[in-house]
């Protein structure tokens, strides 16, 4: 991977609030954000929920056409 597709990955995290970046010097320190990732996992886990729902649904509907 590019250092500048590096850098942009990191833009981008940062953007999204997942990471924290701070100057010390010349370096850029970048730090994971753990509250960011509880909302990416609650939003994931309610999708996650809702097509288990939606596919046990479609497998009985699928299984009763079969009888």
């Amino acid at each position: 991977m590019t250092r500048p597709a590096v850098t942009k990955h990191l833009k981008i995290l940062q953007e999204g609030g997942l990471i924290r970046v701070r100057a010390r010097g010349r370096e850029r320190l970048h730090a994971l954000q753990p509250e960011a990732l509880k909302t990416v996992s609650d939003w994931v886990s309610f999708f996650s929920q809702f097509w288990d729902e939606k596919l046990a649904d479609l497998k009985q509907i699928v299984e009763a056409e079969d009888d």
